[in-house]
């Protein structure tokens, strides 16, 4: 027991406290790691999300082609690699649908 230290061994201590934090260093990183993965699965969803309102707004427009609105949405969507997903719709139909009042996407 070394006198002025309450019984206490100053090289064990400044051990303990050292594994302490390499351990809390160590939990740190795992969390960087695992809401880095969670961030990317965010945003998968969130495309998929972009996607789906995207084809509703197609299907919805479908039916408006000669219209400069209807021709710019085929034509973005050939652009894009989708003019396969593009088909015609009768009028009204895909209107009916379409539900502006919610969003599916979770709040941020």
């Amino acid at each position: 027991m070394s006198e002025g230290t309450n019984g206490l061994d100053r090289d064990a201590a400044t051990s303990f406290v050292d594994q302490i934090e390499r351990h809390m260093s160590d939990l740190l990183s795992e969390r960087g790691s695992y809401m880095a993965r969670c961030r990317g699965i965010r945003e998968a969803i969130t495309g998929v999300y972009d996607d789906a309102k995207y084809e509703l707004l197609v299907e919805a427009v479908s039916g408006l082609e000669g219209t400069p609105l209807g021709d710019a949405a085929v034509e973005r969507d050939k652009r894009e690699g989708r003019g396969k997903r593009v088909r015609k719709a009768p009028v009204g139909s895909a209107l009916d649908k379409l539900d502006t009042a919610t969003d599916p996407r979770p709040a941020a």
